[in-house]
C-alpha cells in the first residue's frame, strides 16, 4: 500500500510540476513557436525550453542558441509565432539561459 501511495505521490508532483512551469503559456503558443523555433535555433523541438517574458511573448532557447517569439493572430484568430529577437548564441545550455 505504501509503494502504491508513493507512486501516486510522485506522479501527481510531476504532473503539478509540469503544469507550474508553463502555467501562463496557453498550449497552441507553444505550438506556433515550434512550427518556427527548431529551424531558428538549428535544434530538435525536443530540447527546446520555453520562458514566457508575458503580453504573448517568449524567450526560447535550445542547443546552445536563443531567440524571442512573440504569437499574433489575425481577425479570423489565425495564429503565428513571429521573431522579436534574432537567434544568438548562448554559452550554457541548461533549462534557463544566462542574461
Amino acid at each position: 500500500m505504501n509503494t502504491r501511495l508513493a507512486i501516486i505521490l510522485a506522479t501527481v508532483t510531476t504532473l503539478w510540476s509540469l503544469t507550474a512551469c508553463n502555467a501562463s503559456m496557453p498550449p497552441r503558443h507553444r505550438q506556433y513557436i515550434l512550427e518556427k523555433a527548431p529551424a531558428d535555433l538549428e535544434c530538435e523541438r525536443g530540447k527546446i525550453h520555453f520562458k514566457s517574458l508575458g503580453h504573448d511573448e517568449y524567450e526560447v532557447w535550445g542547443c546552445g542558441a536563443k531567440a524571442a517569439y512573440r504569437v499574433v493572430c489575425n481577425e479570423r484568430t489565425e495564429c503565428e509565432a513571429q521573431a522579436t529577437a534574432v537567434p544568438v548564441p548562448i554559452k550554457n545550455d541548461s533549462s534557463t539561459p544566462a542574461n
